[in-house]
């Protein structure tokens, strides 16, 4: 644009510079027509007046001076004289002569074939009828012109460069207030100044000013909106990775990174190859190149991931492919846990039931001795009670699983000592029969909980103490404190191998023993649980052949 306006004002001004000097040029060449003519008349009416004193028409002669042609000629066009060479052409049909015939004066210029020049004439008619022409060459003009000519030429420059100078200033004068409209415009973040912009822009302005504005509340909310979506995706415990056709990465999350163990490089537009070279994933990838839905089970750093990959389109065209990597670890680990439960159940309720059955068909049968009968029908309330005590348990843990945890707890004001010393007077029977001494210790701690979980957790701890002691000499010592039950015996003790597993369901340290003493080997599993809903920390100590204890704290 700045160009266009520059050069229109150069060529404007170049054609004024043109005209002006055509116009001046105009104006001299008149002026200097004007004063010919005008001396051209004063030479003639000095002659005419002289010419009543001349007694010889070739006196006339003194009069021509310079420049200056001098023709007497009669009313009929003849001349009569001629200063410098005397034509016997009649001038009878010259315009200045005609003139002065009708007028008393004529002016006339034209190129004269006698002098070979371009000639201004004067005639004015004599008293006597004869014509009196005085007459200039042009020569004497055009001395004038190439004298003044240099002048000419620099006024010619001067008015060009006036014109370029003023052509320039008045672009820079009429873009500036454009450029910085422009720039304003280009600038999202910042408001245009109009103290500088020409009213006639104001709507054009205003317009612009709102679809600014407009433009900054949506930039923003994308960013805002982008910021969300980026950090959702770093912060996301499952593995993203988003590939274009050629298998190239476009994005990929921390989680990502950490499966793969890529470390903290950046990537872009790095192969899928970069990370794995695993056959399987790479299959699982071109799969999903090919549009289908596709998903594999991999083991990474002792970890269980599944990898699904799903074609991305774009108005119907497949443009990539999104990876998701899920750890499937604890879902293995509970499915497996689930199997091992309920081969654990069937078997653990198939045992009493088994019992049960065969002493009531061997009565059935009557082959049973009446003596013996009574031994028989404590063996069937025995295993029955086992299978009752085998069948409660499952129910709370099924309940335990299954509670939501403000549910479970179940808020009440409680005392963990009476719990405690609850506990160890239900207890008792079995451990006065064992030979263990129970004993309570400690001080009130008044808790907010649910007294039947809370009492579910410390009998479960004192049973075990008691159930896997030493006979007769064997003791357990309850002790509450100030939000903490610790529970200490002097039986068996657990191995170092199993003392990270003892918390699962149905696990046992010694089975031939656990057959022996009883017990559903749900205990510590119940314990874990209850603890688990109260955020309570399980500490154990354990010396093999000296006793176990296990701390509570909540």
């Amino acid at each position: 644009m700045e160009g266009k306006i520059n050069t229109h004002l150069f060529i404007m001004g170049l054609v004024t510079a043109i005209l002006v000097s055509l116009i001046t040029w105009l104006v001299f060449f008149n002026a200097f027509q004007n004063q010919v003519n005008a001396d051209l008349k004063t030479d003639a009416q000095l002659i005419a007046t002289s010419y009543d004193y001349i007694t010889d028409d070739n006196n006339l002669k003194d009069f021509a001076k310079g420049q200056t042609r001098i023709t007497l000629i009669k009313a009929d066009g003849n001349v009569i004289f001629d200063s410098e060479k005397k034509s016997d052409e009649n001038h009878l049909e010259r315009s200045e002569i005609k003139d002065a015939l009708q007028d008393g004066e004529g002016y006339s210029s034209r190129y004269s074939e006698t002098t070979r020049t371009n000639t201004y004439y004067y005639a004015m008619k004599l008293s006597n009828g004869n014509i009196l022409r005085v007459a200039k060459d042009a020569d004497a003009l055009n001395s004038v012109f190439t004298s003044i000519l240099p002048y000419m030429i620099l006024i010619f420059i001067m008015l060009l460069i006036m014109s370029l100078a003023i052509g320039f200033f008045l672009t820079k004068k009429i873009i500036n207030p454009i450029t910085k409209l422009s720039e304003s415009v280009d600038d999202i973040g910042t408001d245009i100044d109009a103290d500088d912009i020409y009213p006639e822009l104001s709507p054009f302005i205003t317009e612009i000013i709102a679809q600014k504005r407009e433009i900054r509340y949506q930039l923003g909310k994308v960013e805002r909106e982008k910021n969300k979506v980026a950090a959702i995706i770093q912060n996301m415990s499952e593995g993203m990775i988003l590939l274009d056709l050629d298998k190239n990465i476009l994005l990929m999350n921390e989680a990502t990174k950490r499966i793969f163990n890529v470390g903290d490089v950046t990537l872009k537009h790095d192969s899928l190859l970069y990370i794995s070279r695993d056959k399987d994933v790479n299959d699982c990838v071109d799969k999903a190149l090919d549009g289908e839905n596709s998903s594999l089970e991999l083991m990474l750093n002792g970890r269980i991931y599944q990898m699904i990959a799903n074609p991305v389109a774009s108005q119907g065209e497949q443009i990539g492919v999104i990876c998701l990597i899920i750890d499937i670890t604890e879902k293995k680990e509970m499915e497996s846990m689930r199997q091992e439960f309920t081969a654990n159940v069937s078997h653990e309720l198939k045992t009493p039931l088994t019992s049960i059955s065969g002493y009531a068909e061997m009565i059935e049968a009557g082959i049973v001795k009446e003596e013996d009968i009574k031994n028989f029908a404590g063996r069937i309330r025995k295993e029955s009670a086992r299978l009752l005590s085998l069948i409660s348990d499952i129910i709370l843990l099924s309940r335990l699983d299954n509670s939501q945890k403000a549910e479970a707890i179940r808020k009440e004001t409680v005392n963990l000592l009476t719990i405690a010393q609850k506990c160890a007077d239900d207890i008792a029977v079995q451990a006065e029969r064992q030979g263990v001494v129970v004993r309570v210790s400690g001080e009130e701690y008044i808790m907010r909980g649910n007294i039947t979980l809370l009492t579910e957790l410390v009998q479960n701890l004192c049973d075990n103490a008691v159930r896997y002691n030493r006979d007769k000499d064997g003791k357990v010592d309850i002790t509450v404190g100030n939000g903490f039950i610790d529970v200490k015996d002097t039986g068996i003790g657990i191995p170092p191998e199993h003392r990270a597993r003892i918390f699962e369901r149905f696990y046992r340290v010694d089975k031939s023993r656990s057959k022996e003493r009883g017990g559903t080997g749900l205990g510590l599993a119940i314990v874990k649980h209850i603890c688990e809903l109260y955020d309570a920390k399980i500490e154990l100590k354990s010396s093999e052949g000296f006793g176990t204890e296990i701390k509570i704290t909540f």
